[in-house]
């Protein structure tokens, strides 16, 4: 049987070495018609011997021994019933094959569907600027008796096999931009660090991506969208804490807010695009209409007053004034006469006592 191991070297001996399919047959000890079988067939599947099903004794019992084994699975594993537990199980029910067809098939169904898959199959075949193979390693370099220690990252085109050094700070460019796919070929990753004018830019470039996703301006910087969008959520925090340090907080409804709470609450959601502005809206209670309406009102400027409009508002003015002086003057006068007629009360309540 021909393993994909085998399967990938009888390819490279063909498609980069240029050897024959003799040579390979005589290299591989394999037959020539398997070679030409092998490189004729789709680079996508793996090869693989399947036998044609036929029915047997225990055709009719798979069902019951799936349903078993589905239940089965749902348990602790001190509670599932042994491959002899249900060779039992369907001996009642009228089974008459053997012991080692309930087994295979057991073996089989929790290796395809119990476990998860762990084989992979990589394509050995790529078009121009699809994927790229990538590694990192120390090397030395002995530079004027100077022992250096350097990291080299490794690339290899998958289409042309090219295989050029480059610093850890290079960068690929493609005429047609960037690989669809990268095969990565290293246990641990060197840590990269970004330098602070990097990280002032990419989050000036975050702040005013307009309608670009974090992905493309990630792809577009090259560099791991994660980290650029722990900066924008680090960027936001920082921007949060230092406002509340001089601006009120975002209590209560959002319509009753004073200039001071939505002009933080614009500085706050700058920063935020479509799901993550919708997400602070749904946490500060505010509509996305609103902040539209507070950014147009805070950017419309006010018109100074005519000197028309000046000259009313003093009339205006001068009014009130006259009527709370005419107010106070009744309210004085109203008291006066409510104290006389109290003493006048009273003193006709003393006359009439000394008359009696």
């Amino acid at each position: 049987m021909i393993t994909m191991d085998m399967l990938g070297k009888v390819r490279r001996m063909k498609l980069r070495d240029k050897f024959s399919t003799s040579a390979i047959a005589k290299l591989t000890v394999l037959s020539r018609n398997t070679v030409k079988k092998w490189l004729k067939a789709s680079s996508s599947k793996a090869p693989k011997y399947s036998r044609e099903s036929s029915e047997g004794k225990l055709t009719a019992f798979e069902e019951t021994l799936e349903q078993a084994l589905t239940a089965d699975s749902h348990r602790p594993k001190h509670g599932r019933r042994t491959a002899k537990a249900l060779f039992a199980q369907i001996q009642a029910q009228g089974y008459r094959g053997g012991y080692s067809a309930v087994t295979d098939f057991t073996r089989a169904w929790r290796e395809l569907s119990g476990k998860a898959i762990t084989k992979a199959f990589v394509p050995l075949s790529f078009e121009l600027g699809e994927a790229f193979q990538f590694d990192w390693s120390d090397e030395g370099l002995l530079v004027g008796g100077v022992f250096y220690k350097l990291q080299v990252a490794h690339l290899k085109l998958c289409a042309s096999r090219a295989f050029p050094l480059c610093q850890t700070s290079c960068r690929l460019r493609f005429s047609a931009g960037y690989p669809q796919r990268k095969r990565h070929f290293m246990h641990r990753k060197p840590h990269s660090h970004h330098s602070t004018e990097f990280k002032e830019q990419a989050l000036l470039k975050a702040r005013h991506r307009g309608a670009r996703s974090i992905l493309s301006l990630a792809s577009e910087l090259n560099m791991s969208a994660g980290t650029l969008k722990r900066w924008v959520l680090d960027s936001a925090k920082a921007g949060e804490q230092a406002l509340g340090e001089t601006s009120p907080a975002l209590d209560g409804p959002a319509a009753s807010w004073s200039p001071s709470q939505r002009l933080r609450a614009l500085q706050e959601s700058y920063a935020f695009n479509g799901p993550a502005l919708a997400a602070w809206c749904r946490e500060r209670g505010v509509f996305e209409h609103q902040l539209v309406q507070w950014r147009e009102e805070f950017c419309t400027p006010v018109a100074p007053a005519s000197r028309e409009a000046t000259g009313a508002f003093r009339e205006l003015q001068r009014q009130h004034e006259q009527l709370q002086r005419e107010l106070r003057r009744k309210e004085k006068a109203l008291a006066e006469v409510a104290a006389l007629l109290v003493l006048q009360k009273n003193f006709q309540a003393l006359l009439e006592g000394a008359d009696k």
